[in-house]
């Protein structure tokens, strides 16, 4: 991480014993994973980040030499997804095999109707990092509708049905 330290604007957070976090600012956080060899292509791994900004899991992933991190938690029923099964680029849930692909997150199969939420990866002195807003941390799921999506439409009620 002594790269980190050497960037103007990251604070480093002195309650992280470990220094593995830094903040970028109070919306975006570095967190140091592993060294890319604790993971082998086709492996899976889940981790804890406990600091004074959040406190979630992520799983990393890492397929065809490239490393993807999203939450740790099926979209389902929030199960973990490191019990799962990872082969041919998608990664199904071991409860009710709810299946994402592995280099963007998205839902293929259901049950289950959200995307996971997917993070950055920086690989700086041969350690992975974790780069993610804190914000985004925090959501269980992701939708493809975007956040700033503005419509026209007005509300339409349908009352179907015969009567007596």
């Amino acid at each position: 991480m002594a790269n980190l330290k050497s960037i103007p604007t990251t604070i480093t957070c002195n309650n992280d014993k470990d220094n593995k976090i830094s903040a970028l600012n109070d919306k975006q956080i570095r967190y140091e994973l592993c060294a890319i060899n604790d993971l082998n292509n086709g492996q899976m791994k889940e981790f804890e980040i406990k600091t004074s900004l959040v406190n979630t899991s992520i799983l990393l992933i890492r397929q065809n030499n490239r490393f993807y991190a999203y939450s740790s938690k099926c979209c389902h029923y929030k199960l973990p997804l490191v019990k799962g099964v990872l082969v041919n680029n998608h990664l199904r849930c071991f409860a009710h095999g709810a299946c994402f692909r592995v280099d963007t997150g998205d839902i293929e199969d259901h049950p289950g109707h959200g995307n996971l939420p997917k993070y950055d990866v920086e690989i700086v002195d041969n350690q992975i990092i974790l780069v993610a807003k804190i914000q985004d941390l925090e959501k269980l799921e992701r939708t493809k509708i975007p956040d700033n999506l503005i419509t026209e439409a007005k509300p339409v009620v349908a009352i179907i049905g015969a009567g007596a």
